[in-house]
């Protein structure tokens, strides 16, 4: 009977274990991120510098493909899948690396941060 309470419990350990390395190694975006850095025309302007000019962005994904960006006041659906935001019939791609979020279109990038 110790025995199979033992095993019973190890099996147990590994596959929470397992869930647990599942849901951290997640490439899903979901959850709210704040723009830390922006270039364009090869200049990086800092969180603080865009503050001063009231640029305070946050992009929201949604787990259910749905999310939002806020900027100066203003809130903009879209939908997201994969690594692509689909807002407006356009398509713009992301990448993620931890909790740094990375999107680029016409020359211009910005970097996000949870």
């Amino acid at each position: 009977m110790k025995r199979s309470a033992k095993i019973l419990l190890s099996v147990l350990l590994i596959l929470s274990i397992l869930s647990c390395l599942a849901a951290c190694g997640s490439k899903e975006p979901s959850g709210t991120y704040n723009l830390v850095s922006m270039e364009m025309d090869g200049e990086t302007i800092d969180a603080d510098t865009l503050k001063e000019f009231g640029m305070e962005v946050t992009i929201t994904f949604n787990s259910d493909g749905t999310g939002s960006i806020d900027m100066a006041d203003e809130k903009e659906e879209f939908e997201w899948k994969g690594n692509k935001i689909i807002a407006d019939g356009e398509e713009i791609s992301f990448q993620l690396d931890g909790n740094k979020l990375t999107l680029k279109q016409d020359g211009e990038t910005m970097v996000f941060s949870k």
